[in-house]
């Protein structure tokens, strides 16, 4: 006997938040937690079964007939959701088209129906990747909105689906339409969701993953920051229950997010961030699909983190990850190849460190299966070919396999087939074909008549890399090598992709061109690099990720002059070349401190925005508005995209054009109106001296420099007298004679060089080479005057700055500190008090960190005696100790900005205040003395590694008496430095030249007593006594470390 209708079991209610998606694409209907313990696949059969039985019993024209079908359907597809059946599915979308073919046009669940039916094919997509399922998912979902009112409280919740199934198609067909649809009904979901609404996050949550999937495809970095505010907005209303659906959602796409920032901008905090978010998400993760999603996204991360730390448990992690989603992932799952192609990926990743030949088969092994599963005109077939292709040609460097060659040239050349012209990925994959080529072509043996060839070809016809069309008819070694030549040209020149990806190309091209000697190419190219650097090293990265972008492309930046010089360039343009590639992370702190006053007359709400987004970016805070629907966490990358298009739009204005471009010729001729400017520029090619005078430009060649010598004495820390006779023949002497300084001024009329090293020589005391003991007055110190500055960009900017005049400006404060942990130290600190008093200034002496701080914000001079400490890892973490775990830091400085008043002096009389360990940075300033520069002081006296205690005294005492009796100037602070330093020289050379008595002797050799102080920190002042933290053998020439920068 049949069931009656009344007498059917209920099938699983729902409940408000069992229906998610753990993407967009990824839809899934699940029962309330009791329904899912209760309910078995078993279970269901049995109730749909009662259901069947009761339509049988049921005539066609009864009103409920219909309906009945619908029920069925849906038990069919609660029973999909447990069995994983195709079938089951099949059924229940069978059902649901039978019910919309019978139920009147005004049947008061059409409208229901239809979205039933249009979820039913979204679910069927998933499983099979048919496009025409999304089709008609959306041809549904429009149905049902035609059919409601625009008031029903379903509407917008079918906005959101319809987004999520314009989505889906976005990310398979790779169609823009599709995902600017999808952001429109994104806009009304939110717009017509109220703030309050439980529904409020999950719909946020989609117009996030709108943006990120908008951003897959043009690459626009506006679009992934509009993703990470939407999604930001949704976690800070979510509901704090650890195992909401919705919220792990949103915790999974937001550590995506971020993951996917840190692979465009550097950002390590990104990465943490990412790392955090997908963790907690894991936690909180109920089903298999979500933790399958979950820990391939931390996959990602852990083999992120990997190429920055190089550490085998980040790698080792991101294997597990990817091993553990895949063992989650059912065989006929719809993002199995996706699964697969991660953890090929990883394996891949493992075998350029472990060199394991199981590795490598691994990864092809996934790769092969990921592809197998993929249809050919899937967007994601090309990321599975591309790491194929990577994993032949790894394969190919260690064992040498032309095989293995010749495999990764096809499958990247059928990459490059089917990637779209406008895809930001492909600078990236036109790279990797471009490298494999260049692999082929410079294969042993004959390389060296291929690379003949090369030169030969390039000498009469410079575009030969341009006319090679047909790509698939390469033959010889000289084809492949055009064929590269041309695959990474193209990827430099791809405007729609990352800048990084464009710079690593052009840092592989750049090789071949300075291997061949092609210069004119060389110069081409690495102009277009220096460009593409400044936009990697972003204005709103922390300046310990700034540190870490510019120390990988150090060399290029070291190389870009030497190369424009070889190519016979302008003088100016070569100077230009210099400045773009060096000096970036203090450049971009000079840029965002730019006077704005004259701004503020032409466009105020320009200039404000521009101060606004300077303090913001400056401030290194995240700073959240207001609570409203749009969203609201506003951070430092939307300040710096931000920025960025403030800047143009200031340049639009009339007088502004070159508002933040490097300095022309003519600002630089007008810099060295007074005195001479001299860049030694060295590279690997060359070692040159570029001379700014005030009506000229012009270099000489230094034929006996190598970079070599220079990288060696950039290393040491204690100078001999036969080192400092060898800068003077090979540097300072050649240049000194051209500007006509070949003796000593007879008048006392001093002339004035500032110095602007690059490389190891930032490291090196041009201004003490010399034969200073043979009475010769062969020395630089004899003929002239030493200032030093990082850069032309930051001396013209100091020039500027010491011009200006400021509206109620005070600078009659001294600010002094002295250490007690060194002997003479408080005797320094007294002796500039007095001189200090003597120039009517007011003299304070704060002891804390927080009163020095404050200070400064009105002082004139800041004198520091006491211990400096460079930090050999991170620049930026150098600082001046102040006792009692308090620390002034480089990164602090730099956060803080006294432009406006423009102290005068800083003095850091410490032990290596103008020194960076880090070779790599040696061309960034990023030291103490450069840091006070930033914040605003005028002039900055500091030292080139360590010096000695008692000599402090003398030097600072007798340079303060200068600028006392001289008047407080650029002028007088580098005269008064210049004679204190020579007094000491003339000291060492008395002492040298003459036998010491015994009691002299006995006066320089520590005693008992003296070396316990020594170890507490206290030297006795001789030879001992330092103002390191760490330090190094006893100096030798204690005149030499001590320099004015300005």
């Amino acid at each position: 006997m049949s069931t009656s209708q009344d007498q059917l079991q209920p099938l699983p209610t729902l409940t408000d938040d069992s229906w998610y998606t753990d993407d967009p694409t990824h839809l899934k209907r699940k029962f309330s937690e009791a329904d899912e313990a209760t309910w078995t696949a078993e279970n269901l059969e049995i109730v749909i079964q009662d259901r069947l039985s009761v339509l049988r019993d049921t005539s066609f024209d009864h009103p409920d007939y219909p309906v009945q079908h619908m029920d069925i359907a849906n038990g069919y597809l609660y029973k999909y959701l447990r069995s994983q059946s195709a079938a089951d599915l099949d059924l229940a979308i069978d059902h649901q088209q039978t019910y919309l073919d019978l139920a009147p046009n005004d049947h008061p669940n059409r409208a229901i129906g239809y979205n039933r039916f249009a979820l039913q094919h979204m679910i069927k997509y998933q499983q099979t990747k048919d496009i025409s399922c999304i089709e008609r998912a959306i041809t549904n979902y429009q149905m049902a909105l035609s059919i409601y009112p625009d008031d029903d409280q379903e509407v917008p919740e079918l906005f959101d689906s319809l987004a999520s199934a314009y989505i889906a198609r976005c990310k398979a067909l790779g169609t823009m339409e599709d995902v600017e649809t999808a952001i429109k009904y994104c806009t009304k979901s939110v717009a017509t969701t109220t703030h309050d609404s439980v529904d409020k996050p999950g719909r946020l949550n989609t117009f996030g993953s709108a943006y990120q999937c908008k951003y897959d495809m043009n690459g626009e970095r506006s679009d992934l920051q509009l993703a990470i505010q939407y999604l930001t907005a949704a976690y800070e209303i979510l509901p704090r229950r650890h195992d909401d659906r919705v919220r792990v959602q949103v915790l999974t796409n937001l550590g995506r997010a971020y993951q996917r920032r840190y692979v465009v901008l550097g950002a390590i905090k990104d990465l943490d961030s990412a790392v955090e978010l997908l963790q907690e998400a894991l936690g909180g993760a109920l089903f298999k699909q979500q933790r399958r999603i979950i820990l391939q996204h931390l996959s990602l991360c852990y083999k992120s983190r990997y190429r920055t730390t190089d550490q085998m448990m980040d790698l080792d992690n991101a294997i597990h990850c990817s091993e553990e989603s895949l063992q989650l992932t059912p065989l006929d799952g719809y993002d199995r190849a996706n699964h697969l192609r991660h953890l090929g990926a990883a394996y891949n990743s493992r075998y350029l460190k472990t060199r394991a030949e199981n590795d490598v088969t691994m990864a092809v092994k996934m790769y092969e299966e990921a592809i197998a599963l993929t249809p050919d005109d899937h967007l994601e077939r090309a990321s599975q070919l591309q790491g194929l292709g990577s994993c032949y040609h790894n394969r190919h460097i260690f064992t040498g396999s032309h095989e293995d060659l010749d495999k990764a040239i096809g499958f990247h050349e059928k990459v490059l087939n089917i990637t779209p012209g406008d895809h930001p990925r492909r600078a990236r994959r036109l790279q990797e074909a471009g490298c494999v080529f260049l692999e082929k072509g410079m294969a042993e043996p004959g390389v060296e008549n291929t690379l003949q060839q090369l030169r030969e070809a390039y000498a009469t016809d410079p575009n030969l890399a341009l006319k090679l069309s047909d790509f698939q008819r390469i033959s010889t070694q000289f084809d492949a090598l055009r064929a590269g030549i041309h695959r990474l040209e193209e990827s430099v020149a791809h405007a729609f992709s990352p800048a990084k990806d464009r710079l690593a190309a052009g840092k592989e091209l750049i090789l071949l061109y300075l291997l061949v000697e092609l210069w004119k190419p060389a110069y081409n190219l690495v102009s277009s690099l220096m460009a593409l650097l400044a936009l990697v090293v972003d204005w709103s990265l922390e300046y310990s990720d700034k540190q870490r972008l510019v120390a990988q492309n150090a060399r290029l930046g070291l190389s870009a002059g030497g190369i424009a010089l070889m190519a016979g360039e302008d003088v100016y343009e070569v100077l230009k070349l210099i400045e773009l590639g060096r000096g970036i992370i203090m450049g971009s702190s000079i840029d965002l401190r730019t006077e704005v006053s004259a701004l503020q007359e032409a466009n105020s709400p320009l200039a404000d925005r521009f101060i606004m987004l300077r303090d913001q970016l400056e401030g290194g805070t995240n700073t959240p508005a207001e609570h409203s629907d749009q969203p609201h966490y506003i951070d430092r990358h939307d300040a710096g995209l931000r920025l960025q298009k403030t800047i143009q739009e200031i340049r639009q204005i009339p007088r502004f054009g070159k508002f933040l471009l490097p300095p022309s010729e003519e600002d630089m001729k007008a810099a060295a109106a007074y005195d001479p400017i001299v860049v030694i520029n060295v590279s690997d090619y060359r070692c040159d001296a570029i001379i700014i005078e005030k009506d000229k430009l012009y270099s000489i060649r230094l034929p006996n420099v190598q970079r070599q010598h220079l990288d060696h004495l950039g290393k040491i820390t204690k100078y001999e007298t036969e080192m400092l006779e060898w800068l003077w023949d090979t540097i300072a002497e050649p240049v000194l004679r051209v500007l006509g300084f070949d003796k000593p001024p007879m008048d006392g009329q001093w002339p004035h060089i500032r110095w602007i090293p690059t490389g190891a020589l930032c490291r090196i005391p041009i201004h003490a080479a010399g034969f200073h003991s043979d009475g010769s007055k062969n020395t630089v110190m004899d003929r002239v005057i030493s200032s030093y500055s990082p850069s032309v960009k930051a001396l013209i900017d100091g020039l500027e700055r010491h011009s200006r005049s400021y509206q109620g400006q005070s600078q009659h404060k001294a600010v002094l500190f002295g250490s007690n942990q060194l002997r003479y130290a408080p005797k320094e600190i007294d002796e500039v008090e007095k001189i200090c008093r003597a120039m009517k200034l007011e003299v304070v002496r704060p002891q804390a960190r927080q009163e020095i701080v404050s200070n400064l914000d009105n002082c004139a001079i800041f004198h520091f005696a006491g211990h400096g400490l460079s930090d050999g890892s991170d620049p930026s973490k150098s600082s001046l100790v102040l006792g009692d775990n308090e620390m002034l830091t480089v990164a602090s400085l730099l956060k803080s900005n006294l432009r406006r008043q423009a102290p005068f002096l800083a003095y850091l009389s410490a032990c290596g205040t103008g020194q960076t360990k880090q070779y790599r940075l040696f061309d960034e300033g990023i030291h103490l003395i450069g840091a006070y520069q930033i914040s605003g002081f005028q002039n900055v006296v500091g030292t080139l590694w360590e010096v000695e205690d008692r000599s402090c005294v003398e030097v600072a005492t007798r340079t303060y008496e200068w600028i006392k009796n001289r008047g407080m100037s650029r002028r007088s602070v580098a005269e008064g430095l210049h004679h204190a330093a020579r007094k000491l020289r003339s000291d060492w050379i008395d002492e040298i030249s003459q036998p010491r008595t015994l009691n002299e002797i006995d006066s320089i050799i520590p005693h008992d007593h003296d070396i316990e102080e020594a170890a507490d920190g206290m030297g006795n002042g001789g030879a001992v006594a330092s103002r390191d933290m760490e330090p190094l053998d006893n100096p030798v020439l204690n005149w030499i470390p001590y320099v004015h920068y300005c």
